[in-house]
Order: structure tokens, then sequence, then C-alpha cells
């Protein structure tokens, strides 16, 4: 049963039917940014509309918290507005779109570390001497989930960043290793490769810790 859970792959099927959408939809694209860029404040909206619930998996993926993911999306959405002619059509929309997206979870979570930081500080020096510190928090977040599902998720948290994101975006949001090269910059096996790596992972350390789930 874990195996099969942490394994699964949703990558969607290609072909010529689906290169003929991906086409359609990069040209309905160009066409919307080039309005964006004329001005065109309807064409905005419908920009945003057409790619805000990809956004948000994209933030989702890299992130792994929908409060995080949130703040994502209206980072990329402040972007678009001010930064929209910076577009210059080099990369299909999508790449561009999503490297916004990755850049702007990559800066939410810098700052997150940042205020994090400051509070412990802040902490450290309010606490009074000898005070007994607090570990309890920190084990019970820990216990083990009842569902193979949301073990999976838990453990794609603990995955290095690469594999993580690639992770996510092929068994999570079913992109094909093809399209993930594509967003990340990176070479199919590349991606082959980390994908191979987490699955294996996240298997290894859901059995090791439900070594019962073998017999399911």
């Amino acid at each position: 049963m874990a195996g099969a859970a942490a394994e699964a792959v949703h990558t969607g099927s290609s072909g010529k039917g689906r290169l003929i959408t991906r086409e359609a939809k990069d040209r309905a694209d160009a066409e919307l940014v080039a309005r964006v860029q004329a001005g065109d404040a309807d064409a905005f909206r419908a920009l945003v509309r057409r790619w805000y619930a990809q956004i948000h998996r994209w933030a989702l993926a890299v992130t792994g918290e929908p409060d995080d993911a949130e703040d994502v999306v209206q980072a990329v959405l402040v972007k678009l507005h001010r930064s929209l002619n910076e577009y210059r059509g080099d990369a299909a929309f999508s790449t561009w779109l999503y490297r916004v997206t990755r850049n702007a979870a990559a800066e939410h979570a810098r700052a997150r570390r940042r205020r994090a930081a400051m509070r412990e500080r802040a902490r450290l020096e309010h606490a009074a001497p000898g005070a007994p510190s607090s570990g309890g928090d920190d084990v019970a977040e820990r216990l083990v989930r009842a569902r193979l599902a949301r073990l999976v998720l838990d453990e794609h948290r603990r995955l290095p960043p690469r594999q993580r994101e690639v992770f996510a975006l092929a068994d999570v949001h079913g992109h094909s290793a093809a399209e993930i090269a594509e967003l990340l910059g990176i070479d199919p096996v590349t991606v082959r490769t980390n994908l191979l790596r987490a699955r294996r992972a996240i298997r290894k350390r859901i059995l090791d810790a439900h070594p019962e789930l073998l017999e399911e």
C-alpha cells in the first residue's frame, strides 16, 4: 500500500493532441500578454483568471504550505502587474510565469526565516534564566499521521529542494518530465533522476517508521 501511494505517478498522456493544445494555449497567452503590454486592463484581468489556479498549484508545490502558497500567489500577481513588460517572449509564458512564482516562493521563504530568527532572538533575550524549555510541541508535531497520503506529503517536505520540487510537479500536479524540464530549465534525464530518488526516499522513510504498512 505504501509503495503504491509513494510511487504513484500522474504524468498525463503525451502526443499530438496534447502538443496542439499546448501550442494553442501558448498562442492565447501571447495574445493576452501583448494586449496587457499595450495597456489593456481587461486583458490583465483575463490573464489572472486564466492562470490564478495554476500559480497557486505551483506555489503550493514549492512551499508545501497552503498559507505560504497564498502569500506567494499575491506576490506573483503584484509582480505581474508591475513587471509584465519585462517578458519578451524568449520562452513560453508558462515557463516565465513559473520562474516568477519560484522566485517569489524563494523570497517568501527567506523572509519567513528572517522573521523566525528575530522571534527566536527575542524569546531568548526575554527568557528567564533557568526557565524550562518546551520541546513537547515538536514531538507532537512529528507524531505519525494515520493516513498514508498525509505521510507522503509530510515526507515530501523533508526532501532536498530540487527533489521536493520535481516530486510535487510530477506526482502531485501531473506534469510530464519534459514539461518539468522546461519549467525548471534542466535536462529531462535530471528530472527523472531526481524524481526516482525522491520516490525512493519517501518510500523508505515511511516504511522505516511504519513497517506495519508492508502488511497492508
